[in-house]
């Protein structure tokens, strides 16, 4: 049993949170093809949020919603894809949730890559 984990300030996804997650789960489900702006305007966003859907997917009732989602469904999907014959449209739906979920360590990468510059570089400095 999954438990619902508890956002760190006071936050409540609206309706339209909601609708989006619910329509994205049910067209993965599917393996149908997610498109972020069909979802958005099936969900009731005004054109201007569908031109540039990270203004809902940044949002934090959003992501509160995401963080809901169990990873163990993901991975036990990414695992049948392995042997699944249309990998393309899971792959790319399995894709999508994980960077949504920010479960890509590119930004830590970076981090890291900067750290050890400087580290090297303040060595450099001492001798």
């Amino acid at each position: 049993m999954k438990t619902i984990k508890e956002p760190k300030y006071n936050v409540k996804p609206t309706e339209n949170h909601k609708s989006v997650v619910k329509l994205m789960s049910e067209k993965v489900r599917n393996k149908e093809k997610v498109v972020m702006k069909d979802i958005l305007a099936e969900s009731g966003y005004a054109v201007s949020v569908q031109n540039s859907p990270q203004r809902v997917t940044e949002s934090a009732g959003f992501q509160y919603l995401l963080a809901q989602i169990d990873d163990d469904i993901i991975l036990g999907r990414l695992f049948s894809i392995l042997v699944d014959d249309d990998k393309r449209a899971s792959l790319q739906s399995a894709d999508m949730l994980l960077k949504l979920k920010d479960r890509y360590p590119q930004n830590k990468l970076r981090a890291m890559k900067y750290q050890d510059e400087l580290g090297s570089i303040s060595v450099v400095e001492k001798t």
